[in-house]
């Protein structure tokens, strides 16, 4: 999630969303695990701690929910979601399970550092096997990006209810089976 001071309109609507994504889940009794990023220039904090690649996830949406209610907003100029979503890709999983990736922002990318086109971030979500919905204005790095891991883009406008685009979008994931072949 973006904490960029830009988002001090939308933060209310995200935190209501993201804690109906962790109901629904449970609601429909799916195994999860849940975590929660929070960056602007850089990431300030992965499942409410400073982000290293062991921060737990949790199966504990009250856990979620408080991480999600304790979001406050930073000042920050570019916002690099590239690199939140490659730190988020890395995340200690369970064997065989999904990454469902969700990126909230209400701007473009910067295309900086490691990652300077969505080519780049793709081939690295693609190799982890990431699936990502995205939240943010329609852009074109981020409609290719999306297009490239099969992903979908919610576009962002001033009218975004994001309780209702997380609810898709849990719709969506909950309805979703994997199978793996051994």
């Amino acid at each position: 999630v973006d904490i960029s001071g830009s988002m001090s309109e939308e933060i209310a609507g995200v935190k209501d969303g993201s804690i109906r994504v962790a109901d629904v889940m449970k609601i429909r009794s799916r195994d999860l695990r849940l975590g929660l990023g929070t960056f602007s220039e850089e990431v300030f904090a992965v499942n409410g701690k400073r982000p290293r690649n062991s921060n737990a996830l949790t199966a504990d949406e009250r856990q979620c929910q408080r991480w999600v209610e304790a979001i406050e907003l930073e000042q920050g100029s570019e916002e690099d979601h590239f690199m939140a979503l490659d730190l988020a890709s890395q995340l200690p999983l369970r064997e065989d399970s999904q990454r469902i990736l969700v990126l909230v922002s209400d701007e473009g990318p910067t295309l900086r550092r490691r990652f300077r086109s969505p080519e780049a971030i793709a081939a690295v979500l693609n190799e982890r096997d990431c699936n990502v919905y995205s939240v943010v204005p329609d852009d074109a790095a981020m409609r290719k990006r999306s297009k490239l891991v099969g992903g979908t883009l919610f576009a962002m406008t001033n009218r975004t209810r994001f309780a209702g685009i997380m609810e898709l979008i849990s719709q969506k994931t909950s309805k979703q089976y994997r199978l793996v072949y051994r």
